[in-house]
């Protein structure tokens, strides 16, 4: 039992510092989620852009944790943790990135289409839109 508690404690001090980022995250989730009915494109270029966030922060965090405890436990170089270290942050950075690129089509992709028709709820209706097309019951 004591191996195990060690675990979660150590597993805890690894994450601490992470954790005002990780309630940021999930913070981004859940207004993009209640904001999904005014604005369905934002919120879903946000929402994705936070999910990966999120993912990158908690899987990446928690692949770090493993490769160090894992590694040392295991007998490996200083060199193959260090291998690991630079891999999972490569991918944590591409992760992030691609993520920063969806906040900023979210903030800059909507903003004023000249010619575009708006809808009752304030979101572009699709280019060629006319209301001549609709059939009234």
């Amino acid at each position: 039992m004591t191996s195990n508690t060690n675990y979660f404690i150590d597993l805890f001090w690894y994450f601490a510092p992470q954790l005002p980022v990780i309630a940021i995250w999930l913070l981004g989730v859940i207004l993009a989620c209640l904001s999904w009915r005014k604005h369905p494109q934002v919120s879903l270029m946000a929402l994705a852009a936070f999910a990966i966030q999120l993912f990158q922060s908690v899987f990446g965090t928690f692949v770090l944790f493993e490769a160090t405890r894992g590694g040392i436990s295991q007998g490996w170089t200083a060199q193959q943790i260090s291998t690991v270290f630079a891999t999972v942050n490569y991918l944590r950075a591409g992760l992030s990135a691609i993520a920063w690129v969806l906040v900023l089509l979210a903030i800059f992709r909507w903003r004023a289409w000249p010619g575009r028709i708006r809808g009752h709820d304030g979101q572009y209706l699709p280019e060629g839109f006319s209301s001549q097309n609709i059939e009234r019951s």
